[in-house]
């Protein structure tokens, strides 16, 4: 027994000296804790609005990027944007005047940057031929978990109002307000929450964003509000109002019994209710001065509408539209006589994914070459990076020069899309974690326990190093898996126009 103990409190020491030695050699000194990831947008090349095939070729492209400041999440005059210029040479081949509608999609959902701001219409240009070109902005439902889909992200910028077989804009609904009222003679329990539940018929219904269910049933409520309201839209069906408000039932949760009691003081009456249409709650959220157009804000909901699978006891945040559901779009037009060429430049900022998880910090900038796939023929593409960076991961074809890096293709490269990864140095290192520190503590540890307890100590180093094997394989390196860094949790953000501004 004492032997048996004795091994115990050995194997417990070494591995109290192991976390103090991997602790203390292997994480650095940190001061507070800061936000180390940001999440990059896309860009993306020039492509065509509207269905049929355009004759319009694509002689070459000239793509440069500067990418002279390793700039963070918001930019400033002494660290200003990184930008990338985009020089299209189109030619019209046929004897007909041909007008085109080019789009090219900028700041998908901002990602990040600039919270609640949108002043970044200084930094895009558009001339053709040398001439500033006028402009429009449209916007697009954007899910951010979505792969670009070059196809339907193309279609969503239409002209028509879309719709469905279930989607009627001049469907009734009916709008019902509770007003919940408390005298506080109910007595509220320790470490619990208040509740109450109506007998809801099964129909499609849209409940105020300050329903939060718990169980499908239970709608959170405050207790320390003397009165508050809850509103339900029903799509199509109205419902004995009277009855459910006479039926509601309040009950507390208790968090360390995990249990609804019966709860007093609260009594529930119908304030309003009233009819609208569809319609109404589609634009519900929409604002006279928003500069989302009206076409714009109804395909967008359309979208994210259609994109979830029920439609029983959903919020009425369906019907609104974040700053982060949005694609933003760039269209202009562009007129061709018969025979001739055209130079188009567009130049805009780039916004690369920042990870501070390597030292020294690593940028990813992403570019969508896919979209000069939708012209009629391309060919000769050049890209320039200017940069005084390294770039990690060069593909086939990359050169260096004295400005930076330089790259040409007869067509399309075979890699698909640009992702450009830039660091100061050529060799970035992960930062050690203390995930690193727990692994190392536990490889140490386990083949000298392994050894003072009498296990086999060479299979138990070998188990050891195919565990570790495994382990780095499924780890990021900045050689084979620097993969876009993860996502900046996000707040909600009241809803806010997308054109950027003018200034």
């Amino acid at each position: 027994m004492k032997t048996a103990f004795g091994k115990f409190a050995t194997v417990s020491l070494i591995f109290a000296l192991a976390f103090a030695a991997v602790f203390s050699a292997a994480m650095p000194a940190k001061a507070n804790s800061a936000q180390t990831r940001w999440e990059g947008t896309t860009s993306t090349g020039i492509t065509i609005s509207g269905n049929g095939d355009s004759p319009i070729v694509v002689d070459s492209e000239l793509l440069t990027f500067d990418i002279t400041n390793e700039v963070g999440p918001y930019s400033s005059e002494d660290q200003p944007l990184n930008t990338v210029t985009a020089r299209y040479t189109f030619r019209n081949p046929t004897d007909s005047e041909i007008t085109v509608f080019a789009v090219f999609p900028f700041m998908d959902g901002r990602n990040g940057y600039d919270y609640g701001s949108i002043s970044d219409g200084k930094f895009y240009d558009i001339t053709v031929n040398g001439v500033s070109v006028n402009s429009t902005v449209r916007a697009t439902y954007y899910n951010r978990d979505d792969e670009f889909d070059l196809e339907k992200e193309i279609s969503n910028v239409t002209d028509e109002y879309k719709t469905a077989d279930d989607w009627n804009l001049s469907e009734k609904v009916y709008r019902y307000k509770l007003q919940i009222d408390n005298d506080f003679s109910g007595k509220m329990p320790d470490y619990s929450s208040a509740y109450v539940t109506f007998s809801l018929p099964n129909v499609k219904m849209f409940c105020s964003e300050n329903v939060s269910a718990r169980n499908n049933s239970y709608i959170s409520i405050s207790y320390n509000e003397a009165t508050q309201f809850i509103e339900f839209y029903t799509v199509g069906e109205p419902m004995d109002i009277e009855q459910i408000a006479g039926g509601a039932k309040f009950a507390s949760y208790n968090y360390s019994d995990r249990v609804f009691k019966p709860l007093g003081g609260y009594s529930v009456k119908v304030a309003e209710q009233n009819e609208l249409t569809f319609e109404d709650l589609v634009y519900l959220y929409h604002t006279e001065d928003s500069k989302i157009s009206r076409l714009d804000w109804h395909n967008i909901v359309f979208e994210k509408y259609n994109s979830q699978s029920s439609h029983y006891g959903n919020s009425l945040s369906v019907f609104n539209v974040s700053s982060y559901e949005i694609r933003r779009w760039y269209g202009y037009e562009m007129k061709f006589a018969p025979h001739q060429t055209l130079v188009n430049e567009v130049k805009s900022p780039l916004f690369p994914g920042i990870d501070k998880g390597y030292e020294p910090t690593v940028y990813t900038y992403n570019y969508l070459l896919s979209p000069a796939s939708t012209w009629a023929s391309f060919k000769d593409l050049t890209i320039v990076v200017n940069t005084p960076f390294h770039i990690l991961d060069l593909k086939d074809g990359w050169q260096k020069t004295e400005t930076g890096y330089t790259a040409h293709y007869d067509t399309l490269p075979e890699y698909g899309e640009l992702k450009l990864q830039i660091c100061s140095s050529d060799s970035p290192k992960r930062v050690k974690t203390i995930y690193y520190a727990i692994f190392m503590v536990f490889i140490i540890g386990g083949i000298i326990a392994a050894f003072l307890l009498g296990i086999p100590v060479l299979g138990f180093v070998i188990f050891l190093i195919i565990f570790t094997i495994k382990a780095l394989k499924n780890k990021t390196t900045h050689k084979k898996t620097l993969e876009e860094v993860a996502a900046v949790p996000r707040g909600d953000e009241p809803n806010f126009s997308v054109r950027p501004d003018d200034e």
